[in-house]
C-alpha cells in the first residue's frame, strides 16, 4: 500500500516547493517575531529586559531560514539538495527588499548555525537557532550574574525558548507525504 501511494503522489517541481518553503517562513516569521520579541522582553529568567525592538526582524528572518536550511538534508539526495538549497537561498534573498540580507549573509548565518547545532534533530537545530539569537542579540548582558559569568544561555531560557523556535521550521513530512518533488531544468 505504501508503495502505490508514493507512486500516487502528485508532482510538484522543485521551484515551486522553494516557493512554497520561502514565502511560509516568511510569513510565519513576520507575524511570529512580535511574539518572540515579546517572549525575550518579559523573560522572568532576566535580570532586566533586553527591550528588542519588534522593527529589527531581518537577523531574525536570516536565523530561521538558515535554521530551515539544515534540515534539507534530511529529505532529499544530495544533487537534488544542492538545487532546493540554491533556489531556495536565491528566493529568500529576492524577496527581502534588505539590502543586508544576501546569499553570503545567509550563508553565514547557516555556518553559525552548524557550529552550535550539537546533533541533527529538530530539537538540536531549533536549539542552535535559539543560541544564535541568544548571542546575536547580546542576551547575555541582561542575564543574572551567575549566568553572566558562564557566558552561556540559562537553561530554563533556553528549553522555552527553543520549544517556541521549533514551531518556525518548515514540515517537511506533511509537504512529502502529499507530493513527490520532480526534478525541474529551468529554475
Amino acid at each position: 500500500m505504501n508503495i502505490l501511494k508514493s507512486f500516487l503522489r502528485k508532482k510538484i517541481d522543485e521551484g515551486r516547493v522553494a516557493d512554497w518553503f520561502v514565502h511560509t517562513l516568511l510569513e510565519a516569521s513576520t507575524e511570529g517575531f512580535p511574539e518572540v520579541v515579546d517572549f525575550i522582553n518579559t523573560e522572568p529568567e532576566f535580570a532586566q529586559s533586553p527591550n528588542l525592538s519588534e522593527e529589527n526582524i531581518q537577523w531574525f528572518l536570516q536565523v530561521v531560514f538558515a535554521g530551515n536550511l539544515q534540515q534539507l538534508h534530511h529529505y532529499f539526495p544530495l544533487e537534488q539538495l544542492n538545487r532546493m538549497r540554491e533556489i531556495s537561498i536565491r528566493k529568500f534573498v529576492y524577496h527581502n527588499h534588505d539590502i543586508n540580507i544576501t546569499e553570503d549573509s545567509i550563508l553565514h548565518y547557516e555556518e553559525y548555525i552548524i557550529d552550535l547545532k550539537e546533533g541533527i534533530s529538530e530539537k538540536d537545530i531549533a536549539n542552535a537557532m535559539a543560541k544564535a539569537i541568544f548571542y546575536r542579540c547580546e542576551l547575555n548582558d541582561f542575564q543574572t550574574d551567575h549566568f553572566q559569568k558562564l557566558n552561556a544561555p540559562n537553561p530554563i531560557f533556553l528549553k522555552e525558548f527553543s520549544d517556541i523556535l521549533i514551531h518556525f521550521l518548515w514540515n517537511w513530512n506533511d509537504l512529502l507525504g502529499k507530493y513527490k518533488v520532480a526534478y525541474r531544468l529551468n529554475h
